[in-house]
């Protein structure tokens, strides 16, 4: 995955997971806060309205209380006739005693007949019998139609002769009230008496039947007394509503201020849609911001990974651009010291290279002395080693000293170990100036090896050394240059038979394994040390640790096989412990054909 979109992805989801979690919280709390916030204000309309009607309903005790003391002593002035019309009185009648019912005296206007009737005035009754007990000298009766159908209060005084007085109140002042509250689509108050009949609603039918709602929960709360916030089903409305209700504590009314339920619900959906608009908007900007400031910060580096693959492809001439436009002060010095680097590598690879040139020259003029001096040296080598064999064999005739048959021996032994050393020179001279060509066929590998084993056998036999072959008759031939499998047997046959003592063992081991061919030379020889193996095919490298320092070669035994390994796509693997022995892992691709 690229940086920038990483870095863009990264930089959406912290700026992103915020906002969606506010919306989400918002989407969840919207409606309860809009729930919390009606029932504040519907509980602050129904106790403002409360308490209006609590000083309309004292007014109007007073006003009648007033005129009522002034009716038994006097008539009452005109004054008080406008008050009391203006306050909704209809009439206020002084009854000469309780049995007649008949107005003595009439404030405002009389009611259509002076003596009221007797089912009429049973009616009252209860309101009558309060008087008796009540603290309250002015009593006010629940809604009732009066004579003329109207719906009505009636307020009554029993007087210190035991006379009543008794008042006709309209309602329109709390229908008038009522009417000014009106919010939203369905928000509205309703008022009702003490015993659950509408005074005043929105719904004039249900006004002019004063409707007896007293099932509903809210209307039995207000009637026990209560305030406070409810959720009902209104029959008007068909649909639940939220209210806020209290009661007028001077008459008992009810006083609710109702709203549907699902205009909260639509309100709540319009905040919602509010706030996904938000949070649209921030992510938009989030994306927006995160995409600029992820290329801010990744383009620099995206032009220092192009230049770095430019570069690796072989153009050291290059280097990192810097941004012009905005540039961040880190990416900057980044910039600049990666080209910094470069220019350094530039001119140390320049150095390299010249040094690589002067080290591959001077290998060539190395390689080719060796060749040449190995050439040189190997004709008169050749001559020595000759005339000292016919000395030794005494082949133009004997010879009586045999101090001079052993100095002949000794002759032909150290012309014949020159001789090898020649030879493993001019090997690895030809293996380096990659003059060496296989020439690959199928190869018997178990005759190969039983055959060198059998060799260094015979060359080590008064040693006490023994080598044992483990090859089983399935191995298959391997496809493989043979002079050169052969020499790579036989080096190291002959290195692990230089370095182990008398009565050691030798064991070689052939393994056909997954298409290769696994070779190992395992002795009990003095080991090589630890600090010289990763060094030890190398030319001119030994372990240094030899006793037999006659048996001591010039360390280029492991780097002609390792030379001739690789030249077969092989691997060569050596491990060691010193005083325990060395073990040789040759692994060569089978390749038969």
């Amino acid at each position: 995955m690229r940086l920038r979109s990483v870095l863009f992805f990264a930089m959406i989801f912290v700026s992103t997971v915020p906002v969606l979690i506010l919306a989400v919280w918002q989407q969840n709390k919207s409606l309860e806060q809009e729930i919390n916030s009606v029932k504040e204000k519907h509980l602050l309309v129904a106790g403002n309205l409360t308490a209006a009607l609590d000083r309309y309903v004292n007014d109007a005790k007073s006003a009648f209380e007033t005129v009522a003391n002034q009716m038994q002593t006097s008539d009452v002035g005109s004054d008080f006739n406008a008050m009391l019309k203006e306050m909704g009185f209809r009439f206020i009648c002084h009854l000469n005693n309780q049995t007649t019912y008949q107005c003595a005296r009439c404030v405002l206007r009389c009611p259509p007949s002076t003596e009221l009737s007797a089912h009429f005035f049973a009616s009252l009754s209860a309101a009558r019998s309060n008087p008796q007990t009540a603290p309250d000298p002015v009593i006010i009766s629940n809604l009732r139609k009066n004579l003329d159908g109207l719906p009505s209060f009636y307020l009554l005084k029993l007087n210190n002769d035991q006379s009543v007085t008794i008042g006709e109140l309209d309602t329109e002042y709390p229908k008038q009230l009522q009417k000014a509250i009106l919010f939203g689509r369905g928000g509205h108050a309703a008022i009702v008496d003490k015993s659950g009949q509408i005074i005043a609603h929105p719904l004039p039918k249900w006004v002019e039947e004063m409707k007896d709602i007293s099932a509903l929960p809210i209307v039995k709360k207000m009637m026990s007394g209560e305030s406070g916030v409810t959720q009902f089903f209104s029959p008007a409305a068909k649909a639940e509503m939220v209210a806020g209700f209290n009661v007028v504590s001077a008459s008992g009314w009810g006083v609710m201020v109702p709203q549907p339920f699902q205009e909260l619900v639509e309100k709540s959906n319009a905040l919602r849609l509010a706030v996904y608009g938000i949070a649209a908007l921030g992510i938009l900007i989030a994306t927006a911001i995160s995409w600029w400031l992820s290329g801010v910060l990744a383009k620099p580096l995206q032009k220092i990974a192009a230049t770095a693959i430019r570069v690796a492809d072989g153009d050291m001439t290059l280097r990192a651009e810097t941004s012009t436009k905005f540039a961040l002060r880190e990416t900057s010095e980044l910039t600049q010291a990666f080209n910094h680097m470069l220019e350094r590598t530039h001119t140390t690879n320049r150095d390299l290279i010249d040094a690589s040139d002067k080290a591959l020259a001077a290998s060539r003029v190395k390689s080719e002395f060796l060749a040449n001096m190995s050439h040189e040296l190997r004709t008169p080598l050749n001559a020595i080693i000759g005339f000292s064999d016919m000395i030794r064999n005494q082949r133009l005739g004997p010879v009586d000293n045999l101090s001079y048959l052993q100095y002949a021996k000794d002759i032909q032994g150290s012309g014949q170990h020159l001789l090898e050393l020649i030879n493993d020179i001019l090997d690895i001279s030809i293996v380096e100036q990659g003059k060496m060509a296989l020439n690959k066929e199928n190869v018997a590998i178990n005759d190969l090896v039983k055959e060198c084993s059998k060799s260094v056998s015979q060359a080590i036999l008064g040693n006490g050394v023994t080598v044992s072959v483990d090859i089983p008759d399935d191995v298959p031939e391997i496809y493989a240059d043979q002079r050169a499998l052969k020499q790579i047997t036989l080096n190291l046959l002959g290195n692990s038979a230089k370095f182990t003592p008398e009565n050691g063992q030798i064991t070689v081991s052939v393994r056909s394994i997954n298409g290769q061919h696994i070779l190992k030379f395992i002795d009990t020889g003095i080991g090589i040390p630890a600090e010289k193996l990763p060094t030890i095919v190398d030319p001119f490298v030994s372990s240094e640790i030899n006793p037999y320092q006659s048996q001591q070669g010039a360390g280029l035994g492991l780097a002609i096989v390792k030379s001739l390994v690789d030249l077969h796509d092989g691997n060569l693997d050596v491990a060691s412990v010193v005083g325990e022995g060395t073990t040789v892992t040759v692994t060569l691709p089978s390749g038969a054909r």
